[in-house]
């Protein structure tokens, strides 16, 4: 009975993430991220690629939410979501090629954080992805900007929840819309590849 009662109240949990009631997606996103991260470290022993595959799942989720009819197969589908990351990763190792999750850590976050001047340099498509990345995180309201800001200097999602009094889970979902809206931004200036991450 017991087992039966905690699927159930998942279950609920679930519907409400897919009617798009933020805290249960939250909630959704800190258990999904502690499933998956075991998973991915078992694939890549790589702790900065496992962190970018477990943002990008969570994104993935977080996105196709809405579609899931069904939400006794949630896991099922978040793994098929996991697992394709995985593939994607394994596929791209094999071939040789550098594995690029995310146009933030590409092109030097910390950096472009770090000086808010263009300083020029050999790379003149370079500098305007960067000045453009800077227009992205300047539109982001004010906690979201903050997140990225911290996880471009290096703090955990557990030291960003602590700073700004949330929990990991939610840091790491603020975190992950702020990419989302800020690739959406370069998108929209014409970084398309880029925004691809």
């Amino acid at each position: 009975m017991e087992k039966y009662e905690r699927d159930m109240k998942f279950e609920r949990l679930v519907r409400r993430g897919v009617a798009g009631d933020r805290e249960s997606q939250e909630k959704l996103a800190e258990l999904v991220g502690g499933r998956v991260w075991r998973y991915f470290w078992r694939v890549t022993h790589n702790e900065d690629v496992m962190a970018d595959m477990v943002q990008d799942t969570l994104m993935k989720m977080l996105a196709g939410l809405k579609g899931l009819r069904d939400a006794s197969r949630f896991w099922p589908w978040v793994y098929r979501i996991a697992r394709n990351q995985a593939t994607d990763y394994l596929r791209q190792k094999q071939q040789g090629d550098e594995v690029r999750f995310s146009v933030l850590d590409e092109y030097g976050l910390d950096n472009v954080l770090v000086d808010e001047r263009c300083q020029p340099d050999r790379n003149a498509a370079g500098n305007e992805l960067k000045s453009a990345l800077r227009q992205a995180i300047r539109r982001l309201e004010g906690r979201s900007r903050a997140v990225v800001r911290m996880r471009s200097e290096g703090m955990s999602y557990s030291e960003i929840g602590d700073t700004v009094g949330v929990s990991e889970g939610s840091a790491r979902v603020t975190f992950m819309r702020a990419k989302t809206t800020m690739m959406g931004h370069l998108a929209g200036l014409g970084f398309a590849e880029a925004a691809r991450g």
